[in-house]
C-alpha cells in the first residue's frame, strides 16, 4: 500500500520513492492521464526530494511553454512566414525557428505520450527502464548533448550489470528510438550516438532446445495426478503450444469441441512406418492345420476338404473361380503341396459351413485383411 513522506510531490511504495503529481486542467488536453507519476528510482528521502523538486521544476516550465503556444496572441495573422533561400522568389514556406530541446526524461514523457497510446503496460516499462538506465550513468541531459562517450560507457554498465547480448541489443533500440523521435517531435537533426556501438551480440546467449516429448509426457502424467487447476493449465500449455498468458485467459465457454480434432504429427519416423505398413500384406498358413479331415467311419464318399479349408478359401471375398486361383498361388508362396478346392465343391460346401459369413455385394471390392 503507498504510504505518502514528507519529499514533496512523492509518495512511497515498498520503499521506493515515487514522483506524482495531477496535470493543471487546462493543460489536460495534452496528456492521456490527469496524473504523471513514474518511479524516482531511489529509497533514499534526501535523493527523492532532490530529484521530485528538479522534476517538478522541469514541468512548470514546460507547461509554461504550453500555456504560451495556447493562448491567443495579438497580430499573429499578420506575422510572415520566413523565406527559404532554396525556394522559388515570392514563395513562402512554414520555417518556424526552435532552439528548443529536451531532456531525456521530458522525451520519454512524449514518446510515451504519443506512442504508448493503445500500447500494453510492457511497453511502457521497457521504455521508461532503458532510458533509466542511460539517466543513471550519463545523467538526464539534453538528448543533443549525449556523446559516442556516453553511449559507450553506458554499454559497459549494461555489461557489468550482466545483461546478455540480446538483453542489451533490445535496450539500445528503445533509447535510439526514444531519441529519434524527441527529435523528430522539435524538428531537429541529431547523430544518434547510441547507434552502431559495438558489443558481443551472443554473448550469454544459449539456444533454447526444446522439451523432449517423454519429458513432456511425463509432466503431463503428474498433472492428471495431481487433478487441479494448476495441473491442468500445465497440460493445457504443454499440449497445445499455447503462450502461459493466453491459456490462463480462457473460459470455459471458450472451449469448442464441435469443430474436427486437428492432430498434429511429431514422430514423423514412425507415422511414415505405419502408412508403409498399411499397403503391407501378410497372410498366414497354420501349419497344423487339418486341410484334408480325417476318415469319419460312415459309408460313402468322405470329404476332401476340411471345413476349416473351406472357411479360410471363401473368407477372402472373392469369385468362387478367382478364389481357387488366389488360394493356389498363396499355397505355392508359402511351399504347400496341398490340393485346393474347386468352385464347385466350394459353392457346395459354403452352404453347410458352421459359421455366418457375411454376404457382400457381387461388385463391391472386397477387403480381405482389416
Amino acid at each position: 500500500m503507498a504510504e505518502y513522506k514528507t519529499a514533496p510531490h512523492s509518495f512511497v511504495k515498498n520503499g521506493v520513492y515515487y514522483f506524482s503529481r495531477r496535470v493543471p486542467k487546462d493543460l489536460q488536453h495534452h496528456y492521456t492521464s490527469q496524473k504523471i507519476s513514474y518511479s524516482l528510482r531511489t529509497r533514499s528521502a534526501a535523493v527523492a526530494s532532490s530529484r521530485a523538486i528538479q522534476a517538478a521544476q522541469k514541468l512548470d516550465e514546460y507547461w509554461y511553454h504550453l500555456r504560451v503556444k495556447d493562448s491567443d496572441l495579438p497580430g499573429k495573422h499578420m506575422l510572415r512566414m520566413a523565406q527559404n533561400a532554396n525556394s522559388a522568389p515570392g514563395a513562402n514556406v512554414l520555417a518556424i525557428p526552435s532552439t528548443e530541446t529536451l531532456k531525456l526524461s521530458a522525451a520519454v514523457a512524449v514518446y510515451l505520450r504519443l506512442k504508448g497510446q493503445g500500447r500494453p503496460v510492457t511497453f511502457h516499462r521497457a521504455a521508461e527502464r532503458s532510458c533509466g538506465y542511460v539517466i543513471d550513468v550519463c545523467g538526464d541531459r539534453e538528448i543533443t548533448a549525449y556523446t559516442k562517450a556516453d553511449a559507450n560507457a553506458f554499454r559497459d554498465d549494461l555489461i557489468k550489470r550482466g545483461l546478455a547480448g540480446s538483453s542489451i541489443t533490445r535496450v539500445f533500440g528503445t533509447v535510439r528510438s526514444v531519441i529519434n523521435f524527441a527529435a523528430s517531435e522539435i524538428g531537429i537533426d541529431l547523430t544518434n550516438p547510441f547507434g552502431r556501438v559495438y558489443y558481443d551480440r551472443k554473448a550469454g546467449v544459449e539456444d533454447r532446445v526444446p522439451l523432449p516429448l517423454d519429458a513432456i509426457r511425463t509432466v503431463q502424467a503428474e498433472c492428471r495426478k495431481f487433478d487441479d487447476d494448476l495441473r491442468w493449465l500445465v497440460a493445457l500449455v504443454s499440449d497445445t503450444g499455447m503462450r502461459l498468458a493466453e491459456a490462463a485467459g480462457l473460459l470455459k465457454g471458450d472451449l469448442k469441441l464441435d469443430d474436427p480434432t486437428r492432430y498434429k504429427s511429431t514422430n514423423w519416423s514412425s507415422y511414415n512406418t505405419a502408412l508403409k505398413q498399411r499397403g503391407s500384406l501378410s497372410i498366414w498358413f497354420d501349419p497344423e492345420m487339418v486341410w484334408t479331415p480325417p476318415p469319419t467311419g460312415k459309408c460313402g464318399r468322405q470329404c476332401q476338404f476340411s471345413d476349416a479349408a473351406i472357411q479360410t478359401c471363401v473368407l477372402f471375398g472373392m469369385l468362387l473361380r478367382q478364389t481357387t486361383g488366389f488360394v493356389q498361388s498363396l499355397l505355392q508362396l508359402v511351399g504347400l503341396r496341398s490340393a485346393v478346392p474347386d468352385f464347385s465343391t466350394l459353392c457346395r460346401r459354403q452352404k453347410t459351413l458352421n459359421v455366418s459369413l457375411p454376404i457382400s455385394g457381387r461388385y463391391r471390392p472386397a477387403q480381405p485383411l482389416d
